[in-house]
């Protein structure tokens, strides 16, 4: 468990970044914590993002880089 405070208008914002090469990602949580993960496979697989218990909105842009 990680400890995140509660930003004021209680919207978190989630940057989240893999490199599916190195299988590595990292989830920045309100540019306040940094966490990373392993991702295996992640070339063969589609990425989801899962919220519980409220909804969650999805905005921004997802950028796709290749070497």
């Amino acid at each position: 468990m990680v400890a995140i405070p509660t930003p004021a208008d209680g919207h978190y914002t989630v940057d989240l970044v893999i490199d599916p090469r190195l299988g590595l990602g990292i989830a920045y949580i309100n540019d306040f914590r940094a966490l990373s993960f392993r991702y295996y496979d992640v070339r063969f697989a589609d990425v989801s993002v899962y919220a519980k218990p409220t909804p969650l909105a999805l905005s921004g842009t997802v950028r796709e880089r290749r070497p």
